[in-house]
C-alpha cells in the first residue's frame, strides 16, 4: 500500500515477534521488494503505480491487513 502512493516511499513499520514471525516477516518484506523492483525493470513507474494501487484497493486485502495496521501503512519521510 505503501508502494502504491509512493514507489520510492518505505513502510516504517519492523518485524516483531518470535524468531520465526519475525523471518517470516522480513523475508515477506524483502520479496515484494524485490517483485517490485522486477516489475519497474519492465515497466515504467507510473504503470507499476497503478497495478499496486489496484492491488491495495483490494477489499478483502485491506480487511486482513487492518489488524496490523488499523490506520492503514503509511510512508515514513526519509531525510537524504
Amino acid at each position: 500500500m505503501v508502494k502504491a502512493e509512493d514507489p520510492d516511499g518505505r513502510c516504517p513499520s519492523t518485524c516483531s515477534g518470535t524468531p520465526a514471525a519475525s523471518y517470516g516477516c522480513s523475508d515477506g518484506a524483502m520479496d515484494a521488494e524485490n517483485q517490485i523492483r522486477q516489475l519497474l525493470t519492465v515497466h515504467d513507474k507510473k504503470k507499476v503505480k497503478y497495478y499496486l494501487q489496484t492491488i491495495a484497493s483490494d477489499q478483502e486485502g485491506n480487511e486482513r491487513i487492518k489488524s496490523y495496521f488499523p490506520d492503514r501503512p503509511r510512508a515514513e519521510k526519509v531525510i537524504e
